[in-house]
């Protein structure tokens, strides 16, 4: 593998799912908060959502969740997507949105939703340095963003 390329994989048992999520547990520092038990969140992913994982030569470096599933709507959800700390600044982030964002497209999805805490102002600036906006609050202290998939 060449290096600095990061390559996705799409993670699908429940080993796998923990094994990575584990590793990133200080990059989603909230997500404790906002699920009843790591073993049931990590049973509703593998059941329900797409799990990637980005690797750089032998190391995970980048991880994500996608739901393609709301075929009302056609809506993708992003519920977990994030960087290494140590990564960070090197394009790997929006290499890993663009990369959900044509899983959602492949999927027949015509927008993506995701939650935000407003804390986040990094986050929230990369967002709509991608074409998202902020559309409604989500929770006290949280709000929805929204964007347009182009075919």
């Amino acid at each position: 593998m060449e290096k600095d390329v990061i390559q996705f994989k799409r993670l699908t048992n429940e080993n796998d799912i923990m094994h990575s999520l584990f590793s990133f547990l200080d990059v989603f520092p909230g997500l404790k908060l906002r699920i009843d038990s790591l073993e049931n969140y990590i049973k509703k992913l593998s059941t329900n959502a797409i799990v990637i994982e980005g690797r750089l030569e032998n190391e995970s470096i980048a991880f994500a969740a996608i739901y393609n599933n709301d075929k009302y709507s056609l809506t993708g959800y992003i519920a977990l997507i994030g960087v290494k700390k140590e990564f960070r600044g090197k394009a790997y982030g929006m290499k890993l949105l663009n990369y959900c964002l044509e899983q959602m497209k492949h999927s027949g999805m015509k927008q993506v939703k995701l939650e935000v805490d407003d804390d986040n102002t990094c986050a929230i600036r990369f967002y709509q340095q991608n074409g998202f906006t902020i559309s409604e609050k989500a929770r006290n202290n949280s709000c929805y963003m929204f964007a347009q998939l182009n075919h």
